[in-house]
Parts: structure tokens; C-alpha cells; sequence
């Protein structure tokens, strides 16, 4: 009898220990990071903030070369330390793209958390592409002008067509050419006449200044 109830209890320790073998219900398991994070491929990548190399040279990887997650001015910030290639893996420049890209235009001036910075450039709605010069909006490729003057020269005495020049600081934009036959009040003719239909007697210029 003893010998039985000793085989009775053996066989209920080895069924209770094999049920304890098997989980019961699902478990979550949380696997710990570590920074740096260890190389390998993603097949996706989320982050809220992300910055790539020593953005504040101070030798070192930390948590000062990313924005800060906490910050609503960097939330979402990308910083990167070096090149960047799209399309390209030999960038010559800090961004270089080996294909077309896309400016979408823009209804109005761009506004900056800090302040319109130098450099800023923009394409807007107009078909124009603009920049900042540290004072106000230009168009690139065209000087923007301001005053109007307007230089006039009599090519029947004195001076010669090489004298008619816009003052320092402007540019021409239109010439003129004087071919009526009034007398000119006031000036005197090398002739002594007034000219005829179809002369030219006086050559302008208008110049406004560059800005």
C-alpha cells in the first residue's frame, strides 16, 4: 500500500511539472534597445525626431545631435551632419539630387518661426522664383529698380551718341528716339534751323536705378 501511494504521488509531481512547461495564456515580451542602435536593415522606420552624425561637433554621438521630440519648433526635425544624396550615393555638395525635383509654388512670402532668414529662396504662385536679401524679397535673375530718370542728348552739336550714359548706380531700360520737325525752345542749333519730318535730332535714354 505504500508503495502504491508513493507511484500515485510520483505521477502527480510529473503532471503538475509539465503543465507548468507550457504557457497558459499570451505574454508580452518587451526586448531593450541600445544606443547607438546596432546595424542592420529596416523594413520600416518611425521616429519623431531624427539627426545623423556629429551635428554639434563635439566629438561624440549623444542626444544633443537630434531635436528635441519635446519641442514643438523640432518636433519632426530631421538634422544631418554631412551630404546628402537623392538618387546618388557620391554627393558632391551638402545636397545633391540625380533626377528632377519639385518646387511647389507658394500664394505669398514665406513666414519663419525667427525671423525671414538671409538666402531663403522660394517659387511662387506667379511663376517666379524669389530670394531674400536680408531686407526684403528680390526676383532671381532680375534686378529689381526703383527711380526713373531720363537722360537726352541733341546729336546736332556738342556731345555724341558714346556721351549718352545713365548715371552711376542706374540702367537703361528704353531708348528714345526724337524724329519730329519743332523747333527745340531754348537750345541752339548747330544749322540754325529747325529740323525736318523724319530727323533725328535727340536721343534718350530712361534708366531707373538698380536696387
Amino acid at each position: 500500500m505504500h508503495k502504491l501511494l508513493m507511484f500515485l504521488f510520483l505521477v502527480l509531481i510529473s503532471i503538475f511539472l509539465n503543465v507548468q512547461a507550457f504557457p497558459q495564456e499570451n505574454e508580452t515580451i518587451a526586448i531593450a534597445t541600445y544606443y547607438p542602435s546596432p546595424l542592420g536593415i529596416y523594413e520600416q522606420l518611425v521616429a519623431q525626431t531624427l539627426g545623423v552624425g556629429d551635428n554639434n561637433d563635439d566629438g561624440s554621438l549623444n542626444g544633443n545631435d537630434a531635436p528635441d521630440p519635446n519641442d514643438a519648433a523640432q518636433a519632426g526635425n530631421v538634422w544631418i551632419h554631412g551630404r546628402v544624396g537623392i538618387n546618388t550615393t557620391t554627393p558632391q555638395t551638402r545636397l545633391e539630387v540625380n533626377n528632377t525635383f519639385m518646387i511647389t509654388p507658394q500664394a505669398s512670402n514665406p513666414s519663419f518661426p525667427s525671423g525671414t532668414p538671409e538666402g531663403a529662396l522660394y517659387y511662387n504662385s506667379a511663376g517666379t522664383f524669389k530670394y531674400y536679401d536680408g531686407s526684403s524679397w528680390k526676383n532671381v535673375g532680375a534686378a529689381s529698380l526703383g527711380a526713373e530718370e531720363q537722360k537726352i542728348i541733341n546729336v546736332w552739336y556738342g556731345p555724341t551718341a558714346r556721351d549718352l550714359k545713365c548715371s552711376t548706380g542706374y540702367v537703361a531700360t528704353k531708348i528714345i528716339l526724337y524724329t519730329d520737325n519743332r523747333c527745340i525752345q531754348g537750345e541752339r542749333m548747330c544749322d540754325g534751323r529747325c529740323h525736318e519730318a523724319g530727323e533725328i535730332h535727340r536721343i534718350g535714354l530712361v534708366c531707373k536705378k538698380l536696387q
